[in-house]
């Protein structure tokens, strides 16, 4: 694994520059956190204060973790040497800029807040003589943090997609070439790659937007605690349901995890309309956390949707008896743990070998 990963130059400048981004901002969310701790605390909060303060830390949780994603995302594309998953990451990425500008109005937001109508309660005597004279201290150190994150995202990501595309190049569709004489099953290998590549983006968002919810019995938001349980545990089911189907290639499988997402697209436009809606501000429990949640169930439902389609096709797959991972695609004991695209190794002699060969470990499209 970690000769695919560091094979060449340009996957090891790669891996170092998502790692070095992650690093940077997880520092810098860090020390973000660590202000707005320090700003509540000389609050005494309400429960919807409590919500608010809360929403906010996890947005913070959410960007780093988003970091954290990242690096996998990219191991897994480099490891397995995988183009869907290398144009998937450069999506994340893209989607990252989008969530840290988000993040920033948001975060200004609720800074603005401060402790609204809740008690000025200094937690240390003469630091602060009111809320104003304390959001101005801690405002002048947040936001040149907040500021700094707005400017390294996009730098980074525009470094990332330069060598995205050289690693394409090294990559290509043409990977799969060599993975079966058969036409028929390479297609059907690319349609389960892209399909689990997709996959990954679903749980990272879908698992996000639940997290939103935690705080939704102190904000009042139309949702319940068991609700925010159920997107959890039904999510986690979805996907193991899909890993499942694929590597069995089980139709049954794929077909229950179709069917479970279609019903799934209903509950997520019923809540995107149910949030969209506009309220009396005074009574309206998104206000403060609307644009993160439109944001996020956006990203769900186009997800999902593209999820569907590729499933569906990876279904006919099945129905025509296209099989990727069975028993007669297996690959000869000479060119075990080789590269998909290894060409020196593994080249025209396979498609002139009599079976059909199965990929190795190393050729796996997930792990």
């Amino acid at each position: 694994m970690v000769h695919n990963i560091f094979r060449n130059r340009d996957s090891v400048i790669t891996i170092s520059l998502i790692t070095l981004q992650a690093i940077l901002v997880v520092v810098l969310e860090s020390v973000i956190i660590s202000y707005h701790i320090a700003l509540v605390s000389n609050c005494q909060l309400s429960p919807t204060g409590e919500g608010i303060s809360m929403s906010d830390l996890i947005y913070h949780g959410l960007f780093m973790a988003a970091q954290l994603f990242q690096i996998l995302l990219a191991i897994d594309a480099l490891h397995q040497r995988n183009t869907a998953q290398l144009y998937a990451l450069v999506l994340f990425g893209l989607l990252v800029i989008v969530y840290a500008a988000i993040q920033l109005e948001q975060h200004i937001i609720l800074e603005d807040v401060g402790c609204g109508s809740d008690k000025w309660v200094p937690a240390i005597p003469g630091q602060f003589e009111n809320l104003p004279e304390a959001k101005g201290y801690y405002e002048s150190r947040m936001r040149p943090l907040e500021y700094t994150i707005i400017a390294l995202i996009p730098a980074f990501f525009l470094t990332l997609s330069y060598f995205a595309w050289r690693l394409n190049k090294s990559f290509a569709w043409d990977n799969y070439r060599s993975f079966s004489a058969d036409i028929r099953v390479r297609d059907a290998l690319i349609a389960y790659s892209i399909f689990l590549t997709i996959l990954k983006l679903d749980f990272y968002f879908v698992f996000s937007y639940a997290a939103q919810l935690i705080p939704s019995r102190s904000l009042g938001y139309d949702g319940s605690v068991p609700e925010t349980v159920l997107v959890f545990v039904f999510s986690l089911f979805a996907v193991c349901l899909a890993l499942y189907s694929v590597y069995k290639e089980n139709k049954i499988a794929l077909i229950t995890f179709i069917s479970g997402t279609s019903i799934s697209l209903v509950y997520f436009f019923y809540r995107l309309a149910r949030i969209a809606q506009k309220r009396d501000p005074d009574s309206d429990p998104y206000r403060f956390t609307r644009q993160f949640l439109l944001f996020t169930i956006t990203i769900v439902i186009v997800l999902v949707i593209a999820t569907i389609v590729v499933a569906i096709y990876c279904l006919r797959n099945m129905i025509r008896g296209i099989e990727v991972f069975s028993q007669k695609n297996t690959m000869p004991e000479s060119i075990q743990n080789t590269a998909i695209d290894d060409e020196s190794a593994y080249g025209m002699e396979a498609q002139n070998n009599a079976g059909t060969p199965k990929p190795p470990d190393s050729w796996r499209i997930d792990d």
